[in-house]
């Protein structure tokens, strides 16, 4: 089964996390404000059947059910979370298809947020993204990740370029 291969040293990621990395979406799209940009985003997140997005720097002072409907469509809606930019810097989204259920728990801190999903063997883990891709986190621990392990592909994932 194609997954993570370790979470931390020794342990396999796809007992806790069966699903091929490929499908996660890690990426400073410095500025979601043009529909162009958005819809770039709609593009690469059907063409590469991505489950998971973690959009840095979306310079969005909000970010409405609206917009994620049309920038990623309906199997992303209310399955999403997002820390606000402060003015034209900053800002963050998180959202994953319903397919992987609902959030369990989320934080949104001043750098970062997190939310908490469940497996399909029932363990819940939490991704955590911050301002820059090295820092997306996925972890097992069950209250807010306190231990961070490694990072999510070496913090590589799938880089677009525009």
């Amino acid at each position: 089964m194609p997954g993570l291969t370790v979470l931390s040293p020794g342990l396999d990621a796809t007992v806790f996390f069966p699903m091929n990395p490929s499908h996660i979406l890690i990426w400073n799209v410095r500025g979601l404000n043009s529909v162009a940009r958005r819809d770039a985003v709609r593009v690469l997140v059907d063409s590469a059947k991505i489950d998971i997005i973690c959009l840095q720097e979306t310079k969005m002072v909000a970010i409405t059910r609206q917009t994620i409907l049309s920038m990623l469509g309906s199997d992303f809606d209310n399955n999403f979370i997002c820390l606000p930019s402060v003015g034209a810097s900053g800002g963050i989204l998180i959202a994953w298809r319903r397919r992987l259920g609902a959030a369990q728990a989320s934080r949104v801190d001043t750098h970062s947020v997190s939310v908490q999903l469940c497996s399909a063997n029932g363990i819940p883990w939490w991704l955590t993204t911050k301002h820059s891709r090295e820092d997306t986190i996925l972890t097992r621990t069950p209250g807010y990740p306190k231990s961070m392990h490694r990072c999510l592909d070496g913090g590589r994932g799938l880089q677009p370029k525009l």
